[in-house]
């Protein structure tokens, strides 16, 4: 399957920025780095996968996800572009994040 482009927006970047802060403030700088790898793995997931395998049941119509070991990357598909909406922790209640 052909990679789609990768978009990331203004709140994603935010929720990254937060979790990476927590854990470096929380577990140390090589736990934060390790997340931020994990959840940039799920980013480039993203642009490849398959709208099925994205699918979660709990998510509003149109919203995929990833799962990046104990965070969710949260996407939309328009077109060619993977746009990712949120990353969040995979305990989160999810869908009142996205209205």
């Amino acid at each position: 399957m052909k990679r789609r482009r990768l978009v990331v927006t203004p709140q994603a970047h935010r929720d990254l920025h937060a979790i990476v802060a927590w854990y470096r403030k929380e577990l140390g700088a090589a736990t934060a780095a390790k997340a931020l790898k994990s959840i940039r793995a799920g980013f480039i997931a993203a642009t490849g996968i398959s709208r099925m395998a994205a699918r979660r049941d709990d998510l509003p119509e149109g919203f995929y996800r990833v799962v990046a070991k104990a965070h969710l990357v949260i996407f939309r598909i328009e077109g060619d572009e993977v746009q990712v909406v949120r990353v969040v922790h995979g305990s989160r209640d999810v869908p009142p994040l996205l209205r």
